[in-house]
């Protein structure tokens, strides 16, 4: 089955505002699901794959030095 994740996202910012709150994701490892743009005001990120956690945590930290955050 394919997914959309940009619609998916983009959906999700339509139906809530995340600015703010709390956000966690369950099953992160992956990423296809944050949202860069999102101003939340913690992310907590949830996946049985430590690597997939990793490479998570490297890819958020790299957005955020590109877009001085």
């Amino acid at each position: 089955m394919a997914i959309d994740y940009a619609q998916l996202i983009a959906n999700l910012r339509r139906f809530y505002d995340f600015s703010g709150k709390v956000v966690l994701v369950v099953g992160a490892g992956g990423g296809q699901l944050l949202d860069p743009a999102c101003k939340a005001k913690k992310l907590i990120a949830i996946d049985r794959d430590r690597e997939a956690l990793a490479k998570l945590e490297a890819n958020i930290d790299a957005i955020c030095v590109q877009n001085s955050i």
